[in-house]
């Protein structure tokens, strides 16, 4: 799971610069904490579907339910893992 982090927030860093990568600690937003508008996260989530070879279903329900990067990342983990089966 530490390579899907890594390449998640590498991912992360492109959108909000590289001064704030030392300031990631995995409880962030990506709304709130982190700024990121609608159509920056549309792009994040469609990177990280064309990265990872996943389909997200429902961005909307993605958000409410995943309001943490820790989270988020878990979640990417088990799509990835069930793509696997």
């Amino acid at each position: 799971m530490k390579q899907i982090e890594e390449k998640i927030y590498e991912r992360i860093v492109q959108f909000l610069g590289e001064e704030k990568r030392e300031a990631l600690t995995g409880e962030e937003s990506l709304l709130e904490d982190l700024d990121f508008d609608s159509i920056q996260i549309i792009e994040l989530f469609s990177e990280i579907e064309e990265q990872f070879g996943i389909e997200f279903k429902d961005y909307e329900t993605l958000l409410e339910q995943l309001d943490c990067m820790t989270g988020f990342i878990e979640y990417i983990a088990e799509l990835i893992a069930k793509e696997k089966q």
